[in-house]
C-alpha cells in the first residue's frame, strides 16, 4: 500500500472551489489513474466591527456639534473593510442623544452592524465681550457719567443678553468702581465677568486773572500791600482761593514785585500759576520843616535848623534828615534883613523839596566905632611916677546891635612905657579897640652922701654902730620930701655878702639911736639911721628902695 500524491497539497486553499488531483506510481513506476476531487472553501463570517463607546460632545455651533469618531471593521478574509455609519463621521450632531448606526459588508456579502450613542451637550457658558478697564476724567464733584459697551456670545445660542451693574451711562464716583457682569444661555450656563471703571481727577484748577496793584511807599522798605487773592474754580472741588506769595499784607519793596499765585485741588493737581505785579511807587516829595528868623541880633552867620523826612523811599542823602541853612554875611557888615541859603532835599525816588531861603535874620559882624578916651593920661604924655592921672573911661557908637560896653584896661602907673586899651563891645559881643600910649619915668636917687662911700668900696665901722645913710629923691626936677616910710622909701634892707679885697674906707661919722627914716629939711636930704648888726668881721650890702622901685646900695664891712 502507499499514498497518493495530491496537488494542490493539503494546506491553505483559497476561498472558492479548487480541484485537487491525486497521482500515484508503484515501485516499478507504473502510474495509477489520477483521481480528482474539488475542495470548496466558503466565507460566511461577517466582518468584526470596532465602534466607539458612547460619546458626549460639547456643542460648538448653534446646531450642535461636529463630532468625529473612528469606526472600523476587520474581516478574516478581506481584512479591513469600510464601515458605513449614519450619521457619518464629521456630521453635525444636534443637541441631545443621537444613535449612530454602523455596518460593514465583506466581499462575500457578509454584513455586520452595530451602533453607539453620541450625546451633544451645552455646558459652555457664553463668552463675555467686556471693555478693558476704563479710566474716565471727573466732570464734577459727583464724578463722571461713563458709557461702555458689553455683550455676550454663546456658541449655541449666539448673542445672549448681558447684565452689568452699575449700568452704562451711570454716574461713577471718584475712585475705582468694579462693574459686575453676567450672561446666561438657554441651557442655563452662566458666564460671570467684570471690569473696573476708575474716575480720576487730573484736571487742574483754574485761577482767575488778577490785575496789577499800585501802592504808595510808606517808608524806605516800601509799603505793606493787601490784596484779594484770586478765586479758583475746579470741576471737582468747586470754588476756592489761590495761595499767593508774597502774601497779602507783606511789605513790598519799592519797585515792581511779581506775586505768584498757585492752587492745588484735592487730587493734587496744580494749577498754572497766575502772576500779577505789585508796583510800589514813591511820588511824594520829602517834608521839610525849618525854623524862622528869631528877631535877635547875631554876631555870626545864623544857622537855622531844618529837619526832613520822607514817608516813602527815604531821603537820598542821610544828612538831609537834620541840617542847617546858614546866612553868609561879609565881615564888617551890619544887616537887619539877611537871608539864609537854600537846599534841595530829595528822596531816593528823585522827588525833591526846597528848604529856604529864610529872610529877616539880623547879623552884626561889625564892632563899635568911634572909640574915644575920656579923661586920664594924654596920648603920648610923659609922667613921673606918682603923678600919672587917674584911669580914663571911654565911649563908642554901634549901628547894629547897639553898644553894650566900653572898658579901658591896661592902666598902670608903673615905671616904663604904658599902653591903655579901650575895648568897646556891642550887644552881640563884637569888639573894637583903641589904644593910648604914655610914659612913666622913674625917680632919681642921689647918694649915699658922706659919711658913706659909694662904688667898689667897703665902708668899715664897728659892729653894732648906727650909720647915717643920706640921700635925695627927685621926680624929674622936683625933690620929694615926704619922710613917711612907705610913701617915698619903701624899705632899707641889708643882706650878708662875701667880703672881698676891695678898698676899705672908715665911716667917719656915726649916729645914735635905732634905725629910723627922716627928712632933714635943713640939709634937704633923707637920713636913714641904720643900726649895724653885732657881727664883727661880717660884710653886708645895704639897699634903699623907693616906692617906684629905684634903688641905691653900699657895701659895709663890720669890725
Amino acid at each position: 500500500a502507499g499514498t497518493a500524491t495530491c496537488l494542490p497539497a493539503a494546506g491553505l486553499f483559497a476561498v472558492g472551489a479548487t480541484t485537487v488531483t491525486c497521482n500515484a506510481s508503484d515501485a516499478h513506476n507504473n502510474p495509477a489513474t489520477a483521481t480528482t476531487f474539488v475542495v470548496h472553501v466558503v466565507d460566511t463570517t461577517p466582518p468584526a466591527l470596532t465602534l466607539p463607546v458612547n460619546q458626549t460632545a460639547e456643542a460648538a455651533v448653534p446646531g450642535g456639534a461636529i463630532v468625529n469618531f473612528a469606526a472600523t471593521a476587520s474581516d478574516i478574509v478581506d481584512g479591513g473593510v469600510s464601515v458605513t455609519c449614519t450619521p457619518a463621521n464629521g456630521a453635525l450632531f444636534p443637541l441631545g442623544t443621537t444613535t449612530v448606526n454602523c455596518s460593514a459588508t465583506d466581499a462575500h456579502h457578509n454584513t455586520s452592524s452595530g451602533h453607539f450613542d453620541v450625546t451633544v451637550v451645552d455646558t459652555t457658558a457664553p463668552v463675555l465681550s467686556l471693555p478693558a478697564d476704563i479710566t474716565a476724567e471727573a466732570t464734577g464733584p459727583t464724578g463722571a457719567v461713563v458709557n461702555y459697551s458689553a455683550s455676550a456670545l454663546d456658541l449655541v445660542d449666539g448673542p445672549v443678553a448681558i447684565n452689568c451693574a452699575p449700568v452704562s451711562g451711570s454716574t461713577f464716583v471718584l475712585g475705582t468702581t468694579v462693574i459686575t457682569c453676567s450672561a446666561e444661555d438657554s441651557h442655563h450656563n452662566v458666564a460671570p465677568g467684570g471690569f473696573e471703571i476708575t474716575v480720576r481727577d487730573t484736571t487742574a484748577p483754574v485761577i482767575a486773572l488778577h490785575a496789577d496793584e499800585t501802592a504808595q511807599a510808606t517808608g524806605p522798605t516800601g509799603a505793606a500791600v493787601s490784596y484779594s487773592s484770586p478765586a479758583t474754580s475746579d470741576v471737582v472741588d468747586g470754588a476756592g482761593t489761590a495761595t499767593c506769595s508774597p502774601v497779602s499784607g507783606s511789605t513790598f519793596a519799592l519797585g515792581n514785585t511779581t506775586v505768584t499765585c498757585n492752587a492745588t485741588d484735592a487730587a493734587g493737581n496744580p494749577a498754572v500759576a497766575t502772576m500779577f505785579v505789585v508796583h510800589v511807587v514813591d511820588t511824594h516829595a520829602p517834608a521839610v520843616t525849618c525854623g524862622s528868623a528869631d528877631g535877635s541880633w547875631h554876631a555870626t552867620d545864623v544857622s537855622i535848623a531844618c529837619t526832613a523826612n520822607d514817608g516813602g523811599s527815604g531821603l537820598a542823602n542821610a544828612g538831609d534828615a537834620s541840617f542847617s541853612l546858614s546866612t553868609s554875611v561879609a565881615a564888617g557888615t551890619e544887616t537887619a534883613n539877611a537871608s539864609t541859603g537854600s537846599r534841595n532835599v530829595c528822596d531816593v525816588s528823585g522827588n525833591c523839596s526846597t528848604a529856604g531861603p529864610i529872610a529877616g535874620n539880623k547879623i552884626d559882624k561889625k564892632g563899635p566905632i568911634g572909640i574915644t578916651f575920656v579923661g586920664g593920661p594924654a596920648a603920648g604924655g610923659v609922667y613921673y611916677f606918682g603923678s600919672v592921672p587917674a584911669a580914663p573911661t571911654c565911649t563908642a557908637t554901634d549901628g547894629g546891635s547897639g553898644l553894650l560896653s566900653c572898658v579901658v584896661t591896661g592902666y598902670s602907673n608903673a615905671i616904663g612905657a604904658q599902653t591903655l586899651t579901650a575895648t568897646a563891645k556891642d550887644n552881640v559881643l563884637n569888639s573894637s579897640t583903641a589904644t593910648l600910649n604914655f610914659t612913666v619915668n622913674s625917680w632919681s636917687i642921689l647918694g649915699f652922701y658922706q659919711p658913706t662911700d659909694m662904688g667898689n668900696v667897703w665902708n668899715t665901722v664897728k659892729n653894732g654902730s648906727t650909720v647915717p645913710l643920706k640921700f635925695e629923691v627927685f621926680a624929674g626936677s622936683t625933690e620929694l620930701t615926704n619922710a613917711t616910710l612907705g610913701v617915698v622909701v619903701t624899705s632899707l634892707t641889708y643882706k650878708a655878702a662875701t667880703c672881698s679885697t676891695a678898698p676899705v674906707d672908715d665911716i667917719e661919722l656915726i649916729a645914735t639911736g635905732n634905725t629910723t627914716l627922716r627928712y632933714d629939711t635943713t640939709a634937704g636930704q633923707y637920713i636913714y639911721n641904720w643900726k649895724t648888726p653885732s657881727t664883727p668881721n661880717a660884710c653886708y650890702v645895704v639897699t634903699v628902695t623907693t616906692v617906684d622901685g629905684s634903688k641905691i646900695s653900699a657895701n659895709f664891712k663890720l669890725k
